[in-house]
């Protein structure tokens, strides 16, 4: 599974390239915008979703606001809370408090960041939902152009979910791909909100005499 996953994760980096067909494929069908596939299991259940969107904003932008995880309260929807503190090796724990009567309350994710592949994983380590799994990827398109791949393994999810859900998953499934693509969308708008409020290049003055 994580090897046919990477594979797809690898078919799509690929076709990014510039001037690409493939690249200009997606990117008119992200015109409207985020998609989202999900991914069964080789018994048929649920195990992940994954999201793309095109951002309008310098990948710098985007990574500023996937990273900055104390700043998701203030815009991301149903976050009531978040505190960020120090873990082994450079990583970083990540205690989030969510107004989500299905999914989940309170949990700690462990987060590693690279910042120089602008690639975020974390992992849920205690409370609801635990060992679920997340990985976000910012891919350059341009200087004021970007694309974000939102991937989730969740895990565990409230008592309710499994009780009124069938055996086709449907309630899971639905409630996964909800959160998940509320997720882009936020940091999409958020992504395009910081580019918008970058100071403006001052132009150079030309003199009028010789």
């Amino acid at each position: 599974m994580q090897a046919r996953r990477a594979t797809i994760i690898a078919l799509l980096i690929a076709s990014l390239g510039a001037g690409g067909a493939r690249a200009d494929e997606l990117s008119r069908l992200l015109e409207k915008g985020p998609m989202a596939r999900v991914e069964f299991d080789p018994r048929g259940r649920f195990d992940a979703v994954l999201t793309i969107v095109d951002v309008d904003a310098p990948p710098e932008d985007l990574w500023r606001a996937l990273t900055a995880f104390e700043s998701y309260r203030f815009f991301m929807p149903r976050v009531s809370s978040v505190t960020e503190r120090p873990a082994p090796a450079g990583a970083r724990y990540v205690d989030w408090s969510i107004d989500t009567p299905l999914v989940a309350t309170k949990y700690t994710n462990l987060a590693t960041v690279d910042h120089g592949a602008m690639v975020l994983t974390a992992k849920t380590i205690e409370g609801d939902m635990s060992g679920s799994r997340y990985e976000w990827r910012v891919i350059k398109l341009g200087n004021s152009r970007c694309r974000m791949m939102h991937s989730a393994w969740p895990r565990n999810y409230a008592a309710i979910v499994g009780t009124l859900d069938d055996d086709q998953q449907t309630l899971m499934i639905g409630v996964a791909v909800g959160s998940v693509l509320a997720t882009t969308r936020a940091l999409k708008a958020r992504a395009e909100q910081l580019a918008k409020q970058r100071p403006m290049t001052p132009q150079p003055t030309i003199s009028a005499t010789p």
